[in-house]
């Protein structure tokens, strides 16, 4: 599993689910309204609601701010990798960690880039393959908010709030959104590596592995070769 196949899954549920999305959120409201009724008589004001419920959709302002952060993403998934950002990913990873691994005749490490809820706070250390041993953590100014910034502002926050346990196609179409805010991210960081030859001998031993992803989460690893 690469960031780039994981992107391709999700954009495939996506163009599948979001014209599913005002008959899901419905269905969700609908279901939880009958849940709490259930085995309780209902007055006529519970019918009319849990009617509302079953005839509700989406509201404008709803759709304004789910296509704002779709058309933000969809952007983000679009540009190319900056030269500001390339320019960072150099100084704040590659530098720092081949720095280390030369002075300290390091073999067989993982270089450790972990997004943990700040997009400006993100962790750049080394450590075994296993991720069980930190060697060393560095501080740096990688700043990944120009991507991650979408699910900080105040639409995101309304979005998740109307959303959270909505399901589309068998999966939390907020969190699955989320989820693919990230990949994009991480994948301009892939850009950045690749870009600077990070995955080849010009920086690391042979067989490095570069873990990404979300701290305690399941890593992306990529292996310089």
């Amino acid at each position: 599993m690469t960031i780039e196949s994981e992107i391709k899954r999700l954009s495939k549920y996506f163009s599948k689910s979001v014209h599913q999305l005002p008959g899901a959120y419905l269905v969700d409201e609908y279901n939880m309204l009958e849940l709490e009724w259930r085995g309780i008589k209902q007055s006529t004001d519970v019918k009319n609601e849990i009617k509302r419920a079953l005839n509700k959709t989406l509201s404008a302002k709803t759709l304004v701010k789910l296509n704002s952060v779709i058309n933000k993403l969809n952007d983000i998934a679009a540009s190319k990798v900056e030269d500001s950002f390339t320019k960072s990913v150099r100084v704040n990873i590659l530098d720092k960690t081949s720095k280390y691994i030369q002075e300290n005749n390091l073999i067989n490490c993982a270089i450790i880039i972990e997004y943990d809820q700040d997009p400006k706070k993100i962790f750049v250390g080394i450590s075994n393959k296993s991720n069980t041993d930190v060697y060393q953590a560095f501080n740096n100014d990688l700043d990944l908010s120009p991507y991650l910034g979408i699910i900080h502002d105040k639409n995101w926050n309304d979005l998740m709030n109307i959303f959270e346990e909505t399901l589309v196609c068998d999966e939390l179409f907020i969190y699955e959104l989320s989820y693919l805010v990230e990949l994009c991210a991480y994948k301009k960081i892939i850009q950045a590596l690749r870009k600077l030859k990070g995955f080849t001998e010009k920086y690391y031993p042979l067989h490095t592995e570069i873990h990404i992803g979300q701290h305690d989460c399941e890593k992306f690893i990529y292996i310089v070769e």
